[in-house]
């Protein structure tokens, strides 16, 4: 018996390991909603958010959903909330991508470039090892290069506080093979 609900019986295990990753994913929607609608980013306006391992492609359908809803099942005639929940994403919360391509420039456009932050999912499956380099630079030509300077990098120093770091330089007589 497998511990996920999200897979028939029957799937073997390259089914079963196609499946759950990106069902995973998609339940991050789950939680995401439920902070956004529970009143919570209203109370805490000054905290920040990030949502890991899910990608960026679906939040803008997700949240377009529920603001739709949010007029629709009148929680805007209450005061739960002073604003949409969209509005609130992209005030307090940040998504991650690492092996999206279709539709991202739009999924960040939406969002904002301050909103999304990049990942490699490593140690995982599906993270980017061994190709991060490759990814990063399709990235980088994908990206305008002050959304390709948020999201690889500015973002993440940002939301955690890190500083800049300089690169390591090599002691004199040392030669460094590139990589």
């Amino acid at each position: 018996m497998r511990a996920a609900t999200c897979c028939w019986e029957n799937f073997d295990i390259a089914q079963f390991m196609t499946l759950m990753p990106a069902e995973l994913f998609m339940s991050n929607s789950t939680t995401i909603g439920n902070i956004l609608i529970s009143g919570m980013l209203e109370r805490f306006s000054r905290l920040q958010m990030f949502s890991v391992e899910s990608g960026v492609g679906y939040l803008p359908f997700y949240l377009q959903a529920l603001d739709w809803q949010y007029v629709e099942g009148g929680l805007d005639q209450t005061t739960t909330l002073s604003m949409p929940p969209s509005e609130y994403f992209k005030r307090q919360m940040y998504g991650s991508l690492w092996f999206e391509t279709h539709g991202l420039n739009d999924a960040i456009d939406y969002l904002g470039d301050d909103r999304v932050m990049f990942e490699t999912d490593f140690p995982h499956p599906s993270c980017l090892y061994p190709d991060l380099r490759d990814r990063v630079e399709f990235l980088s030509e994908m990206f305008t290069p002050e959304r390709a300077d948020k999201v690889l990098d500015r973002n993440a120093k940002r939301l955690f506080k890190l500083p800049d770091l300089q690169p390591i330089k090599p002691r004199a007589g040392v030669t460094l093979a590139a990589g």
